[in-house]
Formats: structure tokens, sequence, C-alpha cells
């Protein structure tokens, strides 16, 4: 089974009309001394019940956790008739860690126009 553990600070929270939430963690990533830390938003859907129920009783932004996802290869056609290969991280489990102090981040850019609302 493909797996990725992140962690990360949750700069986004959304759910659709289903009750699935997708959340989205801001991770740092080392990129030598020169460009220093780079910050990386990756989107992660929780699908089973539990983990949604944990999202919406116990996360908000800014909350440190930690998540393990389980990777999944998408693939589709675009309007244009080009075939498109994507990934999706399935949250598998969810830690929250904490509010570390100092540790904004800012909101992604283009985050995506879909059947997901902001909470």
């Amino acid at each position: 089974m493909n797996q990725l553990i992140l962690a990360g600070n949750i700069s986004r929270i959304q759910a659709n009309s289903a009750g699935n939430h997708r959340v989205t963690i801001a991770t740092d990533t080392w990129q030598g001394k020169e460009k220093g830390s780079v910050t990386q938003f990756i989107q992660c859907s929780a699908l089973l019940p539990s983990i949604n129920k944990t999202i919406e009783k116990a996360c908000s932004k800014g909350d440190y956790v930690t998540v393990r996802c389980e990777v999944r290869n998408n693939n589709y056609t675009d309007k244009d008739g080009n075939k498109v290969y994507t990934y999706d991280f399935i949250v598998q489990e969810l830690t929250l860690q904490g509010k570390p102090s100092g540790s904004k981040k800012p909101e992604p850019e283009n985050a995506g126009d879909d059947d997901y609302a902001d909470v």
C-alpha cells in the first residue's frame, strides 16, 4: 500500500454536502541555505466517518497535525482531450498535535473551486 505521512499546520478546512472534509496541510520543505524553507500546501481528503468527525469537532485552522494518507493515482481526460494524471491523498489517520505559537501559515493561492465549502 502506498502511504504518505505529513506533518504541518492546517491552513484550510472544507466540507461537502456528503459530510466529507478536505484539509489543506501547510508543510515546510528545506531547500538549502540559499533558498531556505519553502511552504507547500497539500490537499488531503477525509472519507472515513471517524476522521470526518474528528476534523469537524476538534480541528481548526492553524492546528498542528500529522496525517497518514493513502496515495491514489487518478487520471481523466480534460475538455481539450488531454490525458491528465493526478494523485489523491486519502486520510487514513489524523493526530492533533497542538497549536504551536507563532506558526501562522498563509492561505494557499487558488485552492480550487468545486463542491467543497470552507468551514
